[in-house]
């Protein structure tokens, strides 16, 4: 069996859990998880929702230590085993979880009917919310254009 995206469900290509291989992405998804800690691995810890792991003692030979999340708090930590500067599994998964509940309300249906005078105001919010989605790389541009395509061509 193939493992799924964890934000869209097509094939992965790729893993982005070390550990437990349990973080499946496309190639789609995978590139835009990958920007995403790339950005915030730049950001201070307050302004950004991933966390990275520092030492709680000092390493082992090969590197390795107790870990804490640097976004976690004292009543939700977030620990592993890992080296210093390990994205957090538990922000990670947060993340993609987040990402793919904004991708199905990216694609929901527009629920209003095509003859309601607000169907088209909604079409154009929608146009305008795909074309974001593409630019972030949460859906690719063929989805946004069946969904456009779908959403204009059942209104003629």
């Amino acid at each position: 069996m193939t493992d799924k995206c964890r934000i869209c469900r097509r094939p992965a290509v790729a893993n982005l859990d070390k550990a437990a291989g349990k973080l499946p992405f496309c190639e789609l998804h995978r590139d835009f998880m990958v920007k995403v800690l790339e950005e915030s691995a730049l950001l201070e810890s307050e302004k950004r929702l991933i966390g990275f792991g520092f030492n709680l003692e000092a390493p082992d030979a090969e590197g390795y230590a107790p870990l804490r999340c640097d976004k976690s708090t004292v009543t939700e930590p977030h620990s592993w085993t890992g080296v210093a500067g390990d994205v957090c599994h538990f922000c990670l998964v947060s993340y993609s979880l987040v990402a793919e509940y904004q991708r199905d309300i990216l694609l929901e249906d527009i629920d209003l009917d095509r003859e309601d005078l607000r169907y088209d105001a909604a079409v154009e919010r929608k146009t305008e919310a795909l074309k974001h989605g593409v630019k972030v790389a949460l859906i690719n541009k063929e989805e946004a254009l069946s969904y456009f395509d779908k959403w204009v061509s059942s209104h003629d």
